[in-house]
């Protein structure tokens, strides 16, 4: 789509894109392919997609796939949505928060109940993949919905949560990712799944620190790396969306795991990481000593192999496990 074809479907209609939400209209047809070849779509899949917007990436997304749910937060996009894709048998178009949980129950239990159950097989994939051109300022709460939950085959235990409630809202700090639950969300008796693969299209900055490596490591990257592993597939220049952003983007896919990355009690696990990461100026030994008390920890951190001197960014995730060893 060009850009004067963009302006004159946003005149068509009135509608003015909203820099609340985060509105920038994707232009580029390369990057929406790149998008779509990395989800992967057969028939077979659902997709689940996250702030449709003015549907491109739905269209293209219905093309490939066996069937895809938009939820769109915009009640004039929603409307318009409606009116684009009402002739899309395989396309189903949803008015709501992705933020809240009940908006998330409601689309899933729709995928579940439209297509033939998802076949299982050796990558463990679970219902659906889920796909979204997100801004920042949800990155880390709708991560945090949907990696925390169990795969589909999972028997992580029960955590109950009541339909229509929205989840707490939570602050990122430094990009950090708020920690996650092992625990699956059950609402009306329905259990909701994490997706056994991710497709964002993310600012270049987030995309950098939720693939980052150790040296470079947050709260959010030891969040993302936990469930999936990451990786960029291409950066997106500003200059490809309208209205123009102040920053790049990147592609980012993360092919969720089956399980945790490490088999430790996840809530236990994620205070320990965020102490360290407590102050990022501060050498990790003082900020274990400020979250646990006095103890040598510069001998805990040189008896795994680490620095006595290092902060908390220098760890990887099984540094992180065998930390979280020592504090039990």
């Amino acid at each position: 789509m060009t850009i004067d074809e963009l302006k004159s479907l946003l005149s068509h209609f009135n509608i003015r894109p909203d820099k609340r939400l985060g509105q920038n209209f994707l232009l580029s047809e390369k990057v929406l392919d790149e998008i779509v070849a990395s989800a992967q779509l057969t028939k077979l899949d659902k997709v689940l997609e996250i702030g449709p917007g003015l549907g491109v990436l739905t269209r293209r997304l219905g093309e490939a796939a066996g069937e895809v749910i938009a939820v769109e937060k915009d009640r004039k996009l929603y409307t318009v949505l409606k009116k684009l894709f009402k002739r899309d048998e395989n396309v189903e178009i949803l008015l709501g928060d992705a933020l809240y949980t009940d908006v998330i129950l409601n689309a899933v239990k729709n995928l579940d109940s439209s297509v033939a159950p998802f076949p299982q097989n050796d990558k463990h994939e679970s219902a659906y993949k889920l796909v979204a051109n997100i801004p920042y300022y949800i990155t880390g709460k709708l991560l945090q919905n949907f990696l925390a939950l169990p795969a589909h085959n999972s028997s992580q235990p029960p955590l109950t949560l009541r339909g229509g409630v929205k989840t707490p809202s939570l602050r990122i700090r430094e990009g950090g990712l708020p920690r996650p639950t092992s625990e699956r969300v059950e609402a009306g008796g329905e259990l909701l799944y994490r997706p056994s693969l991710i497709v964002l299209l993310l600012q270049k900055e987030v995309a950098e620190r939720v693939t980052a490596k150790p040296g470079e490591m947050s709260l959010l990257s030891v969040s993302v790396q936990m469930y999936s592993d990451p990786e960029i597939i291409s950066l997106v220049g500003k200059e490809n969306f309208y209205p123009i952003p102040e920053v790049d983007s990147a592609v980012v896919r993360l092919a969720v795991l089956p399980a945790p990355r490490l088999p430790v009690d996840e809530r236990q696990f994620f205070q320990l990481v965020k102490i360290g990461f407590s102050n990022k100026r501060k050498q990790l030994h003082n900020n274990l000593a400020s979250g646990f008390g006095p103890r040598d920890w510069k001998q805990v951190l040189a008896s795994i192999d680490l620095d006595p001197l290092c902060r908390a960014q220098d760890l990887s995730i099984a540094s992180w496990g065998k930390l979280f060893d020592k504090t039990r």
